[in-house]
């Protein structure tokens, strides 16, 4: 479980150290440029935390889900619901190796 990498046995403990302010940039997330110039675009905590309560509140997800991700995770949209969102709910994901494999 997601959760379970900050136990105080963990490899992993001393991450639970660093604070996140909302406002911290958390990725850049790049345009390809299609109507312009290619531009990277900040995305925060906040915003993160924002799309998956809305995801939250729209499609109600527990802790025993396993989300399919068969999406790009360099798209905004793949990165917020496929990722964040099963992890905010404390579920996990599933990554094929392609499409082919399932």
């Amino acid at each position: 479980m997601v959760y379970e990498i900050y136990s105080e046995n963990s490899q992993y403990a001393h991450l639970s150290d660093y604070a996140v302010d909302k406002k911290d940039s958390a990725v850049i997330i790049y345009t390809s440029g299609t109507t312009g110039v290619p531009k990277g675009a900040l995305l925060t905590h906040a915003n993160f935390e924002a799309n998956a309560d809305f995801a939250k509140n729209a499609v109600p997800f527990s802790h025993s889900d396993d989300f399919l991700v068969l999406l790009p995770l360099f798209h905004a949209f793949s990165f917020s619901f496929c990722l964040i969102t099963p992890v905010f709910a404390g579920g996990c994901c599933s990554f094929p190796r392609s499409i082919k494999t399932l």
